[in-house]
């Protein structure tokens, strides 16, 4: 069977995409200063952290979008007191 002539293509523009995310979820990645006024609370920070270590973790969109919904009910709080602190 003749190989697919757009898989290399395909291959190296999600390569750049993926590398493209990373470098954006690194700049959005809060320093402490700012993750300290936005939740004051320790246990918050923490779970901020493992929040976006678990987004991270996962290497393209639907990943990423998977394992925040899996994860929502363990960081839901924290997530809403964030969103409260920044509206």
């Amino acid at each position: 069977m003749p190989k697919n002539p757009y898989e290399e293509a395909s291959r190296r523009a999600k390569a750049e995409t993926d590398a493209e995310q990373r470098v954006e979820m690194d700049r959005l990645k809060p320093d402490e200063s700012a993750l300290q006024a936005l939740l004051p609370e320790p246990a918050d920070q923490d779970a901020i952290r493992r929040l976006v270590e678990v987004v991270r973790a996962s290497t393209d969109r639907n990943e990423q979008l998977a394992a925040l919904q899996g994860n929502i009910g363990r960081f839901g709080d924290v997530l809403l007191r964030l969103l409260d602190r920044l509206a």
